[in-house]
């Protein structure tokens, strides 16, 4: 009667396990992440590996884990589990957010707003980097100007590069929503490789 609870408890049997399921939704919503992908993500305490209809396997044993931040609290967390996973793959890490290119006369008139994301994306992200990852880890630091979205920013920078998406979704308060605002279901639909996707509040 709930395929998302049962595949939830069957990472649990044993030993903590991943769940790993291809979501096939086909509109613009949340719908794009399919029916059972939104089911587990509403009930997951652990990451979940999504796959979406375009992914395909990394390209290359080089191909980096990328970290998708917009400044939000769970950021340091989603980071965290992007260095794990890293490690764990023996594969460079590279934290990433997606801001807007803002005229100098918006800077000017209105410095204290932006569209989305930190006020200074390099230094939130240099700052970030310094706290969450340790000494040792191979990271850059990337920020994306995109003046159509957050989507198209990050699979601007994922698409064919990377191994790897890592980002993070609340659901109590927005349902499906991630950090990265509500083209997270879109992202993880239409980007060519896995998406991890962290839950950052209890699962219902």
């Amino acid at each position: 009667d709930d395929p998302g609870w049962a595949i939830v408890a069957a990472t649990h049997l044993d030993h903590p396990s991943l769940a790993c399921l291809a979501t096939h939704g086909r509109d613009r919503s949340a719908a794009a992440l399919g029916s059972v992908a939104r089911q587990v993500l509403d009930r997951a305490t652990e990451p979940v590996m999504l796959v979406g209809p375009t992914a395909r396997p990394p390209g290359a044993d080089d191909a980096p884990v990328v970290v998708a931040v917009d400044g939000g609290p769970g950021d340091p967390a989603v980071v965290g589990v992007g260095v794990d996973w890293a490690a764990r793959l023996s594969r460079p890490l590279v934290v990433a957010t997606v801001a807007e290119p803002v005229p100098p006369s918006f800077r000017e008139s209105r410095p204290m707003r932006r569209a989305r994301g930190p006020e200074d994306p390099e230094a939130y992200l240099a700052q970030l980097v310094a706290e969450t990852v340790g000494p040792g880890t191979e990271v850059d630091a990337c920020v994306v100007y995109d003046p159509i979205n957050v989507r198209a920013g990050v699979l601007r920078l994922v698409d064919r590069t990377a191994g790897l998406l890592v980002l993070g979704t609340h659901r109590r308060t927005r349902p499906l929503r991630a950090l990265l605002g509500s083209h997270a279901a879109r992202i993880i639909h239409d980007v060519e490789v896995p998406t991890l996707v962290v839950p950052l509040d209890p699962g219902g």
